[in-house]
Formats: C-alpha cells, sequence, structure tokens
C-alpha cells in the first residue's frame, strides 16, 4: 500500500512511501493512504505547478470523477476510494460545517456526518 506522508500543520505531502503496515505518526507528520489514482494526480500536480511540495487538500478536492459531481450520494454510494478522500477532507477541515463539506464533494450531509470523528 502507498502513503502519503503529510506534515500536520501544513497539510503538505513531505513524500510518498510503500509499506505493508501503515506508517506510524509523529508529532509533526501524518500519514494518509494513496490509491494509484490519487498518485497519478500527485505527480502531476507537481509537474504541472513545478512545485516540490502538494497540499493534501489539492488532491482531495481534485479527485473526483466528473460523474460523481452530478448528484448527491449518499455515503453507501461511494467508492472506497472516495470515502478515503472525503474523510481525509474532514479531517483536513475541521472548522468548515458538515453541509460546506457536502457542496465541495457533492454528497449528503449525512455521507459526511457518518464520517466525522
Amino acid at each position: 500500500m502507498n502513503y502519503f506522508i503529510v506534515h500536520k500543520g501544513s497539510n503538505l505531502i513531505q513524500t510518498v512511501i510503500s509499506s505493508s503496515t501503515p506508517p506510524k505518526e509523529s508529532k509533526d507528520l501524518k500519514s494518509f493512504p494513496a490509491t494509484d489514482s490519487m498518485l497519478n494526480l500527485y505527480y502531476s500536480l507537481k509537474k504541472s505547478l513545478d512545485v516540490t511540495l502538494v497540499d493534501i487538500g489539492s488532491i482531495l478536492k481534485h479527485s473526483l470523477h466528473k460523474k460523481e459531481l452530478k448528484s448527491k450520494r449518499t455515503l453507501s454510494d461511494l467508492t472506497e476510494e472516495k470515502r478515503i478522500r472525503l474523510k481525509l477532507y474532514i479531517e483536513n477541515n475541521p472548522n468548515m460545517t458538515d453541509t460546506s463539506i457536502a457542496n465541495v464533494f457533492h454528497v449528503s450531509v449525512d455521507a459526511v456526518s457518518a464520517l466525522r470523528p
């Protein structure tokens, strides 16, 4: 499994690792599962923006498929990958309301509420 290693304070992806077990978090770093499509987007953004560090929020915000943007989906409608992206976005934006996040991801407010810690 691939993981993004993200700086907790800035939400910037520091590196990508491959590991059979989830990496341990530290005081400054956390890890997030990275699917193939998320990795493709990460490397694409990194190259097109000509930057060394990419914000994890950019990956989460841009990685939805067009068909998912057409309707408000419930949690059961989402693929596991989409659930991971939504959950990471919620964790990285704790001050956003469920309604605001639901609008960003075009899902129901109930889907957001169900994934809130």
